[in-house]
């Protein structure tokens, strides 16, 4: 189930804020939070987030990736 729009029918450009509790014990602490973006008449939104720990098997912290739908279960990180 996605959060946003469908955008096989919105045709409007849409930009949202998620946030959400991760899994354990960084919960307690806080939020993760990602933005999700459609230009209009687009077939799919753009994810972008910023993630703490890809520092460790990658350059950068920052994550982009392109999906029909946003969803909490989506986020790299509410995964982990």
């Amino acid at each position: 189930m996605g959060l946003a729009p469908d955008p096989a029918t919105h045709r409007e450009a849409v930009v949202q804020v998620y946030a959400a509790r991760v899994i354990g014990w960084r919960g307690v602490f806080g939020v993760h939070t990602w933005i999700a973006a459609k230009p209009a008449a687009a077939s799919q939104y753009t994810v972008y987030e910023i993630i703490g720990w890809r520092l460790r098997w990658q350059d950068t912290r920052a994550r982009r990736a392109g999906t029909a739908r946003p969803t909490r279960a989506g986020s790299a990180a509410c995964r982990s």
